[in-house]
């Protein structure tokens, strides 16, 4: 009896313990052009941050955008173009969705491929 109860089977094998499958984060990625958003995936495809890899979200406009966060209550992160339909359809996304979505923890990083549109300050 003693013997069976040091058998290889009886303890189990360190390199048997199951991997946590942790969800991805949510990217919402708001740009009128599609090809930012293809860039923006193929760039960041394989990132992964705190052993989870990225889900990404699109949006070819505010509006889009705004409906993004009413249907994921769980968005990371924001890669946000600055001029889009109008030369401050970003910047409003921006104050949406601190003020009217009151999303505090959101990362939102702005972007712009027109830089002479885009206002120096908010």
């Amino acid at each position: 009896m003693t013997d069976d109860l040091f058998s290889d089977d009886f303890f189990a094998d360190e390199d048997s313990s199951e991997k946590i499958e942790l969800p991805p984060w949510n990217v919402l990625i708001v740009d009128d052009e599609e090809e930012i958003h293809r860039v923006t995936k193929m760039a960041l495809t394989k990132f992964e941050y705190e052993q989870r890899s990225l889900n990404f979200i699109s949006a070819l406009s505010a509006e889009e955008g705004k409906k993004a966060f009413t249907e994921h209550s769980d968005i990371a992160i924001v890669f946000l173009d600055v001029v889009m339909e109008s030369e401050h359809a970003g910047l409003d996304l921006a104050k949406w969705i601190r003020e009217e979505h009151c999303d505090p923890n959101v990362r939102i990083v702005l972007r712009t491929g027109q830089p002479g549109q885009a206002p120096n300050k908010l």
